[in-house]
């Protein structure tokens, strides 16, 4: 009697198993590149800039386009057969749709939808990127500058509107203040610019140099602006990434030679929780390093407390966005913890996500009072903020 119940049991187990959809085996995790479809093959085209790419860890999508990106925190992940789908809001006018093209060889079509427009492309995964063939793009592959007109990365607000920032002929910057005056204007040569659409009082920037390029963030310092890391990435053997600790004023930047200082490139370290107790590897990581150590290291009762300290210290460095995305897991393990929802509500204000800060600060409110804090030991920024 119990052989047979033992033998129930595994039958049931490869059941479930076997009948599980493709979906839920997180297949789509991964770093996806951009391909495109001659005949029956797959080719990687080189128009001299980073292909469009598409990163999901820990139900984040990091869409770095061509034209713009597109970073989230998948609301909720619906699968249905062979097809998962994420969607950045409860809405589900827009959503990132993956369906497996050709499993053996790594293709996958992802689906873009944007309040209604859908383009559907196809990508290779991180693993199958170097079984494709590179082809040097033409001009119905590429978009050069006649292409581009008025692109929406020409221009970025930030600050809070207090000042924006230009990009023009592809490589000339100007910065003006609310009332339309310059404060710096200047052109790089032999280099492409883009700015990413990153919420912040930052200048967030990429120099794009042929298959390479660097991605830098400069905040004000005095009267201009000086950076803290740079990301360096290179094409040419399939990519590599790595970001160093560099301070450079934007008019000393030169390509060549911040490209120089990541000459000995190594191979990322693996994703480790340890690296958030280092002071100085936890200021080095972006929020791909910190996508790959929550999917790594899952936030439990156990490391809670890790990855909290990580995040004030990141806060406090005024990586906001890095320390959001670790407080939006905090706070899923510890619901009842009123600090971690005033850190998580500190990331999203510095984030410039003011109506989710403001969502957290009344949690936390919310939480104080239930446990009997008095109103003194409520910092007056949340009084301020929630207003």
């Amino acid at each position: 009697m119990h052989t047979t119940r033992i033998l129930i049991l595994l039958s049931v187990l490869s059941l479930m198993v076997c009948c599980k959809p493709k979906g839920q085996l997180r297949d789509y995790d991964t770093t996806w590149t951009q391909v495109k479809k001659v005949g029956d093959e797959y080719q990687l085209i080189d128009c001299g800039y980073p292909a469009e790419s598409i990163t999901v860890a820990n139900d984040s999508v990091y869409h770095d386009g061509v034209m713009e990106d597109n970073n989230f925190k998948a609301d909720h992940i619906r699968l249905e057969n062979d097809q998962v789908t994420l969607y950045p809001q409860k809405q589900e006018s827009s959503f990132y749709r993956f369906l497996w093209v050709n499993e053996e060889r790594g293709i996958g079509q992802w689906q873009i939808a944007d309040n209604g427009t859908v383009v559907t492309r196809y990508f290779v995964n991180e693993a199958n990127l170097k079984n494709i063939k590179t082809v040097k793009g033409g001009k119905a592959d590429c978009i050069t500058s006649d292409d581009v007109g008025d692109r929406v990365n020409d221009s970025l607000v930030i600050e809070g509107g207090n000042k924006t920032l230009f990009v023009e002929d592809d490589n000339c910057l100007t910065i003006k203040n609310r009332a339309g005056n310059t404060l710096y204007e200047n052109c790089f040569e032999g280099v492409r610019l883009q700015t990413r659409q990153v919420k912040g009082s930052a200048l967030p920037i990429t120099f794009v140099s042929g298959s390479k390029s660097i991605d830098i963030d400069f905040y004000a310092t005095g009267d201009g602006w000086v950076s803290k890391t740079a990301t360096y990435y290179s094409g040419e053997k399939g990519e590599v990434k790595a970001t160093k600790s560099l301070s450079i004023s934007i008019k000393d930047f030169d390509f060549d030679g911040v490209a120089g200082k990541f000459n000995k490139l190594e191979q990322p370290e693996p994703a480790a929780l340890a690296n958030l107790q280092n002071h100085k590897k936890l200021l080095d990581i972006d929020v791909y390093g910190i996508a790959d150590i929550l999917s790594a290291s899952p936030v439990n009762k156990t490391n809670e407390v890790v990855y909290a300290k990580a995040a004030r210290e990141l806060i406090e460095a005024e990586m906001y966005n890095e320390a959001r995305i670790i407080m939006l897991e905090v706070v899923k393990t510890t619901p009842d913890n009123a600090d971690n929802y005033l850190y998580l509500g500190d990331a999203q204000w510095g984030f410039d996500d003011n109506i989710a800060a403001k969502d957290s600060y009344r949690q936390f409110l919310s939480l104080m009072k239930a446990q009997g804090k008095g109103a003194e030991q409520i910092p007056q920024r949340v009084n301020d903020r929630i207003k």
